[in-house]
C-alpha cells in the first residue's frame, strides 16, 4: 500500500511539472489578442501628470462667438499644441480662464472626465465626440463642435440649445457654426465610444481630449493550429491531474 501511495505522489508531481511547462511555452505561442481574449484585467495604469503644455495654434481655424458670460466674444475652435513634446488636439471645457499660444505652462495635470465632469455630462461629450468629431476639419465644423461642447458643459437647463438656456451663443458671422451645434445637440447617439482626459490647471484654461474607448470583441480571437493543440493539452493535462489514479485490484 505504501508504495502504491508513493508512486501515485510521484506521478501527480509529474504531472504538474508536465502543466507548468505547457503554461510557460503557451505563453510564447499565443499572441496577445488570443490572451487577452482569455484573461482581462480590470485594472489599467494612471496616466502620469503633465509636466509640460504649450498650446500652439487652432488646428482647423475658429469662429468669433458671442456668449453668454462675462467672457463676451470668444473665439470657438480646437486647439493644436504639444503635451511633453508629443503633439495633442484638445478643445476648451472653462471659458473663465484664459491661456496664451506659445507660452509654455509647467502648472497642469491630467484627469478623467468622468471624475471632472462627472458621469452624466462624461457620458454626453462623448456621445457628441462619437457623432461628430470626425467631422471636424475646418473653421465651421472646429467651432460648432466647441459650441456644442461648451454648452454641454455649462447648459444647467435641461435641453441642449444654443439659444436658449443658461448658456447661449450669436453672432453674424458664426450663424452656420451655431445651426450646426443645434443640430448636432439634437441628434447624439446613443451611446459613446470614446473616453475623456481633461488637462486641468488652477490659474488657466481647462481643456479636453478624446481617444477611442476599448471595446471588447464580440466573437473571440481565433487560436492558431499549434498553439491551440498546445491548450488542449494544456486542459487534458489539468484534468487528469484532478482525477485521483487508479489502484490495481487486489
Amino acid at each position: 500500500m505504501q508504495t502504491v501511495r508513493i508512486w501515485e505522489e510521484n506521478l501527480v508531481m509529474k504531472r504538474l511539472r508536465a502543466v507548468c511547462a505547457l503554461v510557460a511555452l503557451a505563453g510564447f505561442l499565443l499572441p496577445a489578442s488570443a490572451l487577452a481574449t482569455m484573461v482581462k484585467s480590470g485594472h489599467e495604469h494612471d496616466r502620469p501628470p503633465a509636466s509640460t503644455v504649450k498650446f500652439e495654434d487652432f488646428s482647423d481655424g475658429s469662429e468669433r462667438v458671442k456668449v453668454s458670460t462675462e467672457r463676451g466674444t470668444v473665439e470657438a475652435g480646437e486647439f493644436a499644441g504639444t503635451l511633453n513634446g508629443r503633439s495633442f488636439l484638445s478643445f476648451c471645457v472653462d471659458m473663465f480662464q484664459t491661456l496664451k499660444f506659445g507660452k509654455t505652462y509647467t502648472d497642469y495635470s491630467l484627469q478623467s472626465g468622468w471624475a471632472y465632469f462627472g458621469s452624466a455630462k462624461a457620458n454626453d461629450i462623448g456621445r457628441l465626440a462619437t457623432g461628430y468629431l470626425g467631422l471636424v476639419d475646418d473653421a465651421t465644423t472646429s467651432a460648432a463642435f466647441q459650441l456644442a461642447l461648451w454648452e454641454i458643459v455649462d447648459e444647467s437647463r435641461g435641453t441642449y440649445n444654443l439659444r436658449k438656456g443658461s448658456f447661449k451663443a450669436s453672432g453674424r458671422d458664426a450663424r452656420a457654426s451655431i445651426a450646426l451645434a443645434d443640430s448636432w445637440l439634437a441628434n447624439l447617439p446613443a451611446t459613446s465610444t470614446y473616453s475623456l482626459q481633461v488637462l486641468a490647471s488652477r490659474t488657466h484654461q481647462d481643456v479636453v481630449m478624446f481617444s477611442a474607448a476599448y471595446t471588447p470583441s464580440a466573437s473571440p480571437v481565433p487560436i492558431p493550429g499549434t498553439a491551440g493543440l498546445f491548450l488542449a493539452g494544456l486542459l487534458g493535462l489539468i484534468a487528469s491531474v484532478r482525477r485521483p489514479a487508479k489502484r490495481d485490484a487486489g
